[in-house]
């Protein structure tokens, strides 16, 4: 049976993406879904906007705006790539590396009780659907950066 743990990197995987369909969404307290999908991504390696708003599918634009006020709080900092001065690096600062592993550890138990809720014999089923949900929203490839939440 596959880990916990990548099974919750796909379960994210999914639910970020529709998740992100509501731009005010809230993940944890008062994070919302596309703070904490960047948290997570930043979490791995220094990136620049551009990589950051593809792994998210939205504009770099809409990214910008979101690292703005990811900075505003503290959690991610600016600076230059030694190998090529012109591009601008983002990297999380501590307070957004805390953040970052206590909306990871807080998802790591909630997924933990669902998944021991599913039938052990069932389990892999779960598993292999989401790996498969995950994988095609990579291979769609489609920009929800346009999606707002309805006037009703």
């Amino acid at each position: 049976m596959k880990p916990t743990s990548d099974f919750t990197d796909a379960l994210l995987q999914v639910s970020r993406r529709f998740g992100m369909l509501e731009r005010d969404a809230v993940c944890c307290g008062d994070v919302t879904v596309r703070q904490c999908f960047a948290l997570q991504i930043l979490q791995g390696e220094p990136l620049d906007v551009g990589t950051i708003a593809e792994r998210m599918g939205v504009t770099p634009g809409a990214t910008t705006r979101l690292i703005d006020g990811m900075m505003a709080r503290g959690w991610v900092d600016r600076r230059r790539d030694p190998n090529d001065r012109r591009r601008v690096l983002l990297e999380l600062t501590e307070e957004g590396r805390q953040e970052a592993e206590h909306l990871r550890d807080q998802t790591e138990q909630i997924v933990e009780s669902v998944v021991s809720e599913v039938p052990a014999d069932q389990r892999e089923k779960v598993f292999e659907a989401i790996d498969l949900l995950a994988d095609a929203f990579v291979e769609a490839d489609v920009d929800i950066s346009c999606c707002r939440p309805s006037d009703r």
